[in-house]
């Protein structure tokens, strides 16, 4: 069984902290650009809720028109 030096346990600890840290900020940079998505997703919708809500008038006008010729 070998020793480790205290020194060489700090310079392990160290590398480790620092990796976790790395991988922590990635992770927020990952959740942002979600955040980011999620809220173009959300407009998009939006958009395609007002168009359908448009198109649905203009059906129903046609439709409303249509049965008056008949």
């Amino acid at each position: 069984m070998s020793v480790v030096s205290k020194d060489e346990i700090i310079a392990r600890l160290e590398k480790t902290l620092a990796f976790m840290n790395e991988s922590m900020e990635q992770q927020a940079l990952t959740l942002e650009q979600q955040a980011l998505t999620i809220q173009q997703l959300q407009a998009t919708i939006a958009q395609l809720n007002q168009t359908i809500a448009q198109l649905n008038e203009k059906h129903a006008g046609i439709r409303v028109r249509t049965v008056g010729l008949l």
